[in-house]
């Protein structure tokens, strides 16, 4: 990916004195990877591509409260979501959102490992969409973090992702192809999809797009993507090369899709086509739809972000048996069935 200029404001907060003591005698500007400078502190500094503080909207916290965990407010095949409020850190007083797996999930690990992957990938393709002008709009994905209770929690040591809350919350496309081209944003986001297949050679597909405008207007925040390649390497949400070809089976370019764009050759649908996000399940059990929970008065847990390694040794199974495709019920504001 091609990086630009990186300036001052772009750079992690712990990188801020070594820049900023050599900025009076130095100029710099980051390329294929590198600084080129004089100044041995800015060669020594973590080099951080633009694309990472543009595009992803981080926690920027490091503690959160977080409410009704036996009672959450949504639920999916294999997780629990909750709201919460950050406590300390620059987003203190802001609402977040806490998801956590179900008890006896295997593979735990893996998932969220995947989860982390996916986002990352989606970086990727956001920032080359944005970079391309394609849209006024700017295009930016919550990259949530993996956090533990603290000690003396009932939950203490559990793992949960934390990430911003997104308001005005609304689904634009899924994994099996389901769009809805009623609106500007709903046809951009589309069209990143389709943007992402021809960036890639055709070896993915950027989709299951959901979030809301912020900034009246002026940003789109995504949440939860998925990843559809055609060795099915990014998890239980991506469907595979049946899932690339049912998506473009039901895709129609729009006026944000360009005509030199690439489309693959077999865009036969092998998925049906689902408003939520398709999963392959290695039994035979289609997901359930999800029961409205109880409003009990709110029980109150603190977490932060886990310490490093943030993760316990991953088992990743050798593959993920196709044997049907489970369906989600329909998402609420937060999406949080289409997990």
């Amino acid at each position: 990916m091609a990086m630009r200029p990186v300036h001052l404001a772009t750079l992690i907060e712990k990188q801020r004195v070594d820049i900023e003591n050599a900025l009076s005698n130095n100029t710099y500007i980051v390329y294929n990877n590198a600084v080129d400078c004089s100044n041995n502190a800015l060669r020594q500094a973590l080099v951080i591509e633009e694309c990472d503080v543009d595009v992803a909207r981080d926690n920027d916290a490091t503690r959160a409260q977080v409410y009704n965990l036996d009672n959450p407010f949504e639920e999916g095949t294999f997780r629990y979501v909750a709201k919460g409020v950050y406590t300390s850190g620059n987003r203190a007083g802001e609402e977040c959102v806490c998801k956590w797996f179900k008890t006896g999930v295997v593979f735990e690990d893996w998932y969220f490992e995947k989860d982390l992957e996916v986002v990352d990938k989606a970086i990727e393709f956001i920032d080359e969409f944005n970079q391309a002008g394609i849209i006024d709009v700017h295009v930016r994905v919550n990259r949530p973090e993996i956090w533990r209770f603290r000690q003396g929690e009932r939950r203490a040591g559990q793992r949960h992702l934390i990430e911003p809350f997104i308001p005005n919350f609304e689904k634009f496309n899924s994994n099996s192809g389901w769009n809805e081209p009623n609106t500007e944003i709903q046809r951009a986001m589309q069209a990143l999809s389709h943007f992402s297949y021809h960036v890639s050679g055709g070896r993915f597909v950027l989709c299951d797009l959901q979030g809301g405008l912020v900034k009246n207007g002026a940003e789109v925040v995504l949440t939860d993507p998925v990843i559809l390649s055609y060795n099915r390497s990014f998890g239980s949400m991506d469907l595979g090369k049946e899932g690339i070809g049912s998506f473009f089976s039901r895709h129609v370019c729009n006026e944000f899709c360009q005509g030199h764009w690439s489309k693959p050759r077999d865009v036969r649908s092998r998925v049906q086509n689902h408003r939520g996000t398709s999963m392959l399940t290695p039994d035979s059990q289609h997901c359930q739809p999800v029961q409205e929970q109880p409003n009990h008065l709110p029980n109150v847990h603190w977490a932060q972000p886990a310490e490093q390694p943030s993760h316990l040794p991953i088992v990743r199974p050798s593959h993920l048996p196709v044997v049907r495709m489970a369906y989600s019920a329909e998402e609420d504001e937060m999406g949080a069935d289409d997990w």
